[in-house]
């Protein structure tokens, strides 16, 4: 049969009871006969590790020899509390037993009521009201990192950010080829969170030009501002040189014909595009690109228009383009005029 909580206290002070009377003489003293089981007692509640957005609260909690059955702390910006949260290290033995939790998500230079509830077998008792104080709300602390291993056309860029106890809601990476613009941004990998302590935080920047300057720098924000690192810089590796895809001699008549390509510029801007030709394969003519075909990654059509030449002749020709990696030539190729 199960007996309430407090029959078994009431049987267990008798029960205490009657032993004492035994050792008075009035009878024998009962063997085995538990004594009354006392509620934890509570002692130096206390509050620490204070931050604009969390803190530590801790007290000494003596079990009286039975096992701590519950153990929580209530908190909030009245005595009222409407915040609780569990504690740590609870135990058993007849010493005061430190418990304690971090408290997060306050709000900054606030007010907080706290208190300690413990449980054992015989019941609960609670703390004093204590309170103490957050501190004020601070900017986050940014310093702009290195950029790692730049490509022709992407890097990825590094910096720490420190939340100073508030949650960082937004951490980006602002960059562009001038220092005052930064046309572009983009976002950090995972966000800081808030705690109190640097993070390292990344970013992989994409579709860059090779061969280019790039500012950027680290801008992050919690719920007091937004604040920016310094500037700093990183050089893009230049592309390869451009790659002749395809050529041939298109329209051939007895004194013209038009020379066509596929060339790819790699990625890099192509500032020179010619096409060489002549009898032998020394050539000694040469004709521009009516157009030069950019700084792409595929294959762009290119052309020139030949006039004056002779009628019934053999002709070698090729291209010759450059980028900032550098010149490419293709191969020789052939072309016979009408007679």
């Amino acid at each position: 049969m199960r007996r309430s909580s407090q029959s078994l206290h009431l049987r267990a002070g008798v029960l205490a009871l009657l032993g004492c009377v035994g050792v008075l003489g009035i009878g024998a003293p009962a063997v085995g006969v538990p004594l009354l089981v006392s509620t934890p007692t509570i002692e130096s509640e206390h509050a620490s590790e204070l931050t604009a957005s969390a803190a530590t609260v801790a007290a000494g909690v003596n079990p009286h020899g039975e096992a701590v059955t519950g153990c929580r702390f209530q908190y909030g910006r009245t005595a009222k509390y409407g915040f609780s949260t569990g504690c740590s290290n609870r135990g058993t033995g007849t010493a005061p037993r430190e418990v304690s939790v971090e408290l997060k998500a306050l709000k900054s230079a606030t007010t907080y009521h706290f208190r300690v509830l413990a449980s054992n077998r015989a019941g609960t008792t609670a703390g004093k009201d204590e309170t103490f104080e957050t501190g004020p709300a601070q900017l986050p602390g940014v310093a702009t990192g290195e950029a790692q291993e730049p490509t022709e056309r992407g890097v990825t860029v590094t910096a720490s950010v420190n939340p100073n106890g508030e949650e960082v809601t937004s951490c980006r990476f602002e960059y562009g080829i001038a220092a005052t613009k930064y046309a572009a941004s983009a976002r950090c990998t995972k966000l800081p969170g808030w705690g109190t302590a640097a993070v390292e935080v990344t970013a992989t920047l994409k579709g860059l030009a090779p061969n280019t300057i790039y500012h950027f720098r680290i801008s992050a924000t919690n719920r007091t501002g937004t604040s920016k690192g310094a500037d700093e810089t990183f050089l893009t590796a230049p592309s390869e040189a451009p790659v002749v895809e395809a050529q041939e001699a298109v329209e051939v008549e007895r004194q013209t014909a038009t020379l066509t390509a596929l060339l790819n510029p790699n990625g890099g801007e192509v500032s020179s595009c010619t096409f060489e030709y002549g009898t032998t394969k020394g050539y000694g003519l040469s004709a521009p690109c009516t157009e030069l075909p950019g700084s792409g990654t595929t294959g762009v059509e290119v052309s020139a228009a030949l006039t004056g030449l002779t009628p019934g002749k053999l002709y070698h020709f090729r291209l010759s383009a450059t980028n900032p990696a550098g010149p490419t030539t293709s191969g020789d190729a052939t072309f016979e005029t009408e007679p």
